[in-house]
C-alpha cells in the first residue's frame, strides 16, 4: 500500500499535469502582464538592514540607486517588498513597469519574516493574482521577476526561468545557534536572481504569485546558484494580512533545540534512523522545561505530526500559535509519553507589533508621533497620532482636519497610538459619521465610500 505522503504528491502532480501548460506563444503575453505587477524600489540605502535574517544577504550590495524589487498588492498603491531592502533607507521611490516614478513611504514592516509594505499615491495599478489554492510542486516551471541593481539607469524588470528544485527548505544563520534567526518553508529554484531582485515575484506558468524572491545565499556558500522565495500560500499571505491589520506576527516557541537521529546517533541509541529527533538543549525557565522535557529525550511527534528532521521540527514549532497547548510524543527510555507544552512567542522575533509608520483613512495620512516628527512639527507631546497629510477633496478636510493636527479621540474613545486608532475605527462603517477630537477642537467627518 502506498504511503499517504506519496499519494498526496501523486495527487498534486496529477493536478499540475492536468492544468493547461503555458505554450511558447502564451509565455510572452503572460510575462508581459505579470511585469505590470512588479516594480523597482529605488532610494539611498541605510547603514544596516536590521532584519532578523540580515546575515543571509551579505553579498547583496546596492549598485546605483536600486534597493530592490517589489510586488503590487493593490490597485490603489500598496507595494510588498523585502524588509532588508528598505530598512533604514531614505528617499524611497517606486518605478512602475511604465517607468513612471512615485515617492514611497514605508507603512508597515515585519522584520522576522523579512517583509515590508510601501504606499505610493497612484491609482490603477495592476496587482498580481496569488496562487493560494495549490502549493508549489517540485519540478514545475517558474519565472522570477525583478530588477537587477546593475541596471540602475535602465530599471526594466528582468525575467529568468527555472524549475522548483525543492519546497519546505529551511535556512538558519547558524545551525548550532540556539534560537537562531530562521527562514522556513522556502521555495528553492534554479531561476537566476541578482542583487536588486530581492522583493520581486516568483510566478507560475499562469502568471500567479507563488512567492516573494529573497535572493538568499547561505554564508557557507553551500547553496550558491540556488535562489529562494518566501511562499505565498504560507508565510507571505499571513504576514501581509497581519501587517495590514496592524498586528504583530508571533512565531511559536517551545524552548528547546533538537538534533536529527542520524545513523551514528541512532546506532548508539538503538533506534531506527530518521525516526524522531533528540532534544539537545532545553531553555532555562522555558515552556519545555516547565513541562518536564529533558536533554536526551526523543521527540517523535508534535500534535500527531511525525518528526524526522531537526529543520522539520523547527518549521512545525514556528507555525504553532502562542498561547495554545502543543502535545509532544516524547520517548524516554522504553516508554513514550504525551507531554503538553504551552506555546510562547519566539523571543528574538517578539519585538512588539510590526513597525507601523503610517495609516491611511478617509483621505488622511496618519502617523505615530516619533522623535523625528516631534522635532519636525515642534510638538510638546511625547506620544499620539498626528495628521501628516490630508486630501483636499475628501470629507476629513471638509470637517476641519489639517496637516499637523494631533488626534486624541474617536467617537468618545481616547486613542494614543496608531494601533489604538486602527482598532477604534475597525468596526466603523464607511458611511458612518465619525466624531474626531484633536488638540485643536472637534470635527465630524461625514461618511464616504471611496
Amino acid at each position: 500500500m502506498a504511503r499517504p505522503e506519496r499519494l498526496i504528491v501523486l495527487f498534486l502532480l496529477a493536478l499540475f499535469a492536468a492544468a493547461p501548460m503555458l505554450s511558447a506563444q502564451d509565455a510572452p503575453l503572460i510575462i508581459e502582464q505579470a511585469q505590470k505587477g512588479v516594480v523597482t524600489i529605488c532610494g539611498r540605502p541605510g547603514a544596516s538592514g536590521g532584519s532578523a535574517v540580515t546575515s543571509f544577504f551579505q553579498e547583496e550590495t546596492v549598485v546605483g540607486n536600486i534597493l530592490g524589487s517589489g510586488i503590487v498588492l493593490s490597485s490603489d498603491g500598496l507595494i510588498l517588498t523585502a524588509h532588508h531592502t528598505v530598512a533604514g533607507a531614505e528617499n524611497i521611490s517606486v518605478v512602475l513597469s511604465s517607468l513612471s516614478e512615485f515617492d514611497a513611504r514605508v507603512i508597515a514592516t515585519e522584520s522576522s519574516l523579512d517583509l515590508a509594505i510601501l504606499r505610493i499615491q497612484s491609482a490603477d495599478l495592476v496587482p498580481l493574482p496569488w496562487r493560494l489554492d495549490m502549493p508549489p510542486v517540485v519540478g514545475e516551471t517558474v519565472y522570477a521577476l525583478g530588477t537587477p541593481a546593475i541596471f540602475s539607469d535602465d530599471p526594466f524588470t528582468s525575467v529568468s526561468r527555472g524549475i522548483i528544485g525543492a519546497v519546505n527548505r529551511s535556512l538558519t544563520s547558524s545551525q548550532e545557534a540556539r534560537e537562531a534567526p530562521f527562514l522556513a518553508d522556502l521555495i528553492e529554484t534554479d531561476a537566476q536572481l541578482s542583487p536588486g531582485e530581492s522583493g520581486g515575484a516568483l510566478i507560475d506558468e499562469s502568471g500567479r504569485l507563488l512567492g516573494m524572491c529573497l535572493a538568499v545565499y547561505h554564508p557557507t556558500g553551500a547553496v550558491r546558484g540556488r535562489a529562494f522565495a518566501l511562499p505565498a500560500d504560507r508565510w507571505l499571505r499571513s504576514g501581509v494580512d497581519a501587517m495590514l491589520a496592524g498586528r504583530a506576527f508571533p512565531l511559536g516557541r517551545l524552548g528547546l533545540q533538537v538534533v536529527a537521529l542520524d545513523t551514528e546517533r541512532s546506532r548508539r541509541l538503538g533506534r531506527p534512523s530518521r525516526q524522531g529527533v533528540q532534544v539537545s538543549y532545553v531553555a532555562i525557565s522555558g515552556p519545555a522545561e516547565a513541562a518536564g522535557v529533558a536533554v536526551g529525550d526523543i521527540v517523535t511527534r508534535v500534535n500527531n505530526e511525525p518528526v524526522r528532521l531537526a529543520s522539520q521540527f523547527r518549521r512545525i514549532e514556528l507555525r504553532l500559535v502562542p498561547g495554545e497547548i502543543a502535545r509532544l510524543s516524547v520517548l524516554r527510555g522504553n516508554s513514550t509519553q504525551s507531554v503538553p507544552i504551552e506555546v510562547t512567542v519566539a523571543p528574538q522575533l517578539a519585538v512588539g507589533p510590526p513597525q507601523r509608520l503610517e495609516f491611511h483613512w478617509r483621505g488622511m495620512t496618519l502617523s505615530d508621533i516619533t522623535d523625528k516628527i516631534r522635532k519636525e512639527y515642534s510638538l510638546p507631546y511625547k506620544s499620539g497620532i498626528i495628521v501628516i497629510d490630508v486630501d483636499l477633496v475628501r470629507n476629513a478636510y471638509q470637517a476641519g482636519l489639517r496637516k499637523g493636527d494631533v488626534i486624541v479621540e474617536i467617537n468618545n474613545t481616547p486613542v494614543g497610538s496608531l494601533s489604538e486608532f486602527t482598532e477604534a475605527v475597525r468596526l466603523i462603517r464607511e458611511t458612518n459619521v465619525v466624531r474626531v477630537r484633536t488638540t485643536e477642537g472637534i470635527g465630524h467627518i461625514q461618511g464616504e465610500t471611496r
